[in-house]
């Protein structure tokens, strides 16, 4: 069922990231950079107070090869992130206005297009460019953030239009490293690392932010060309601005919608024969 929402606020900031930008030339946590940042890592976030989440599914890549570092042959697999779900989300602009989808302001980060919580109220993981990913803490040690900021990234929707992503459908866990996981010749500084799981079906809320106008003082100061992508909408280096507008659904997520598997139910059709979740600004 769709519950769809639109309303005016004053301000949002997002944080975390769906996709690969362009790397500004900006500082951030004074750390050195070794170039392209890969957008599908993670930052924060946990399973907090009834999250659902599934168990260890999937297989990340990196690692150990899940046979631990020689201290009794431990089987480090359980910290390999979980394989995720490919469900489809749209945002769609049906008001009678160009609308530009995104974040606030510049975090060194380049959030989803939405943040989604699940039936408990819990907010899932954001994945941005800033995560001790275990995987990635067996292999090579501690890790850090990058040492460079990402430029925000807005998409504009004329009316009528859309555009679609595909969300993986997982959350955050914390979580350490066992003793025999540990890196041998590169011991940590600290175990604590992060994992991600799939989410379990049931009850998601979806919520998206745009703005009237772009606003693009926080970046070169200078609007440059908004670019069309193929999955809907054009993009601008830029952040959102003007009038704050707000939309929301709330879905059942199954099958249907590609999460937890099992059969399709008869008569859903469309991308990877499941159903895309819709999130429609209206006037």
């Amino acid at each position: 069922m769709f519950h769809n929402v639109a309303m005016a606020t004053l301000s949002y900031g997002l944080c975390g990231s769906l996709l690969l930008v362009t790397v500004a030339l900006l500082g951030c946590n004074g750390q050195a950079s070794d170039g392209q940042v890969d957008a599908g890592a993670a930052t924060g976030g946990s399973i907090a107070n009834g999250g659902s989440h599934m168990g260890s599914g999937g297989a990340a890549s990196g690692g150990n090869g899940g046979t631990g570092n020689g201290n009794g042959g431990a089987d480090c697999s359980v910290f390999q992130d979980d394989a995720g779900w490919s469900v489809v989300v749209s945002v769609i602009n049906r008001t009678s206005q160009a609308i530009h989808v995104g974040q606030q302001e510049v975090t060194c980060s380049h959030p989803p297009l939405f943040e989604v919580e699940d039936g408990t109220g819990h907010k899932l993981a954001d994945f941005g460019a800033c995560r001790s990913a275990c995987a990635d803490v067996m292999r090579q040690g501690s890790v850090g953030c990058p040492a460079v900021c990402l430029f925000p990234s807005a998409v504009t929707l004329q009316p009528d239009e859309g555009t679609n992503v595909l969300w993986n459908g997982l959350d955050l866990q914390q979580t350490r490293l066992s003793e025999e996981c540990i890196p041998a010749d590169d011991p940590v500084l600290s175990t604590a690392c992060d994992r991600a799981v799939q989410i379990m079906p049931g009850t998601f809320t979806f919520t998206a932010h745009a703005g009237t106008e772009l606003d693009c003082l926080q970046t070169t100061g200078t609007c440059g060309d908004c670019m069309a992508q193929g999955e809907g909408g054009c993009a601008t280096s830029a952040t959102i601005g003007g009038t704050i507008l707000s939309a929301q659904t709330t879905v059942e997520l199954d099958a249907s919608y590609g999460v937890g598997g099992g059969d399709v139910p008869d008569g859903v059709t469309g991308i990877g024969a499941t159903l895309p979740i819709e999130i429609v600004f209206d006037d």
